[in-house]
């Protein structure tokens, strides 16, 4: 499990964000580049698929996606229509099949209640 990939430093640490963006990624890639891992990349379903550094990082690292999963959660709170399109096209362009694809919803609190599983 990997920190995300972020560009600003919080109050308090000793980096600026662009080291702390260079730091990350340098412990991302070492720890992905090893051809038996297996690059999993989590990513909100709210941003924007097609900056994600850690999907380019994926790409990058893991050309061919045979070691690559992509699990895009908070499907729920995506407001706009078209989210199986930009699943569709996420997969398409990062070369995954659709089992290699997941899709996950958060609970909500009436389920919670219910103690809906």
């Amino acid at each position: 499990d990997l920190p995300g990939i972020t560009r600003i430093a919080r109050d308090g640490q000793q980096v600026d964000g662009k080291e702390l963006e260079r730091l990350i990624l340098r412990m991302s890639r070492r720890y992905c580049e090893p051809q038996e891992s297996v690059i999993l990349n989590v990513v909100s379903a709210m941003v924007d698929f097609s900056t994600s550094a850690s999907l380019q990082l994926s790409q990058e690292l893991d050309p061919t996606s045979r070691r690559t999963l992509l699990c895009v959660t908070k499907i729920d709170q995506h407001a706009e229509e078209g989210l199986a399109k930009k699943l569709k096209v996420a997969a398409s362009q990062m070369r995954l099949r659709p089992e290699r694809v997941f899709a996950v919803r958060n609970r909500k609190q009436q389920e919670n209640e219910g103690q809906v599983s």
